[in-house]
């Protein structure tokens, strides 16, 4: 178990990285396919940033163990795992505030734009580390959506 844990670690790590550099790639063909039409210049500019900020990308979730948090760390990579995502820090950083507060019985708001990622990551991953903290497994987690989301959310949450 104690060779496993490093080993699955790499394997998971390696993995992630891979899927990254898929999505670089695909994002490269779509700029090429872009750059043999004329009137194209701003999607291929928007696409160069987004390549670039793919190539750029950090991984945010080991904050998480530097600051002691080993088995939050190993479910947010397993999330990125299945999830194919790189954890951005500002999603990180909400995480881990949500779960803070509910672990403390705090009530908190959070107002988040749209594309932070509200519903494909931050909710399932608080989903996640409360139903498998210490303490809150015999709590459960009551996510609340407008109708129009509830199909989807459903299905993200699955």
């Amino acid at each position: 178990d104690r060779l496993l844990q490093p080993l699955l670690l790499v394997v998971a790590l390696t993995a992630s990285r891979i899927v990254l550099v898929a999505q670089a790639m695909k994002t490269l063909t779509d700029m090429k396919a872009l750059a043999s039409n004329p009137n194209a210049g701003t999607a291929l500019e928007i696409q160069g940033r987004i390549l670039a900020e793919q190539l750029g990308a950090e991984r945010a979730c080991w904050s998480l163990a530097q600051d002691g948090f080993a088995s939050e760390f190993c479910r947010c990579l397993a999330f990125e795992f299945v999830a194919s995502i790189l954890l951005r820090k500002q999603q990180v950083a909400c995480v881990k505030q949500l779960v803070d507060s509910a672990s403390r019985s705090d009530s908190i708001v959070r107002q988040m734009i749209m594309g932070f990622g509200k519903s494909q990551v931050i909710t399932p991953l608080v989903c996640l580390l409360l139903t498998q903290q210490a303490g809150m497994a015999d709590r459960g987690v009551l996510v609340m959506v407008p109708p129009q989301l509830l199909d989807m959310s459903r299905d993200v949450l699955k």
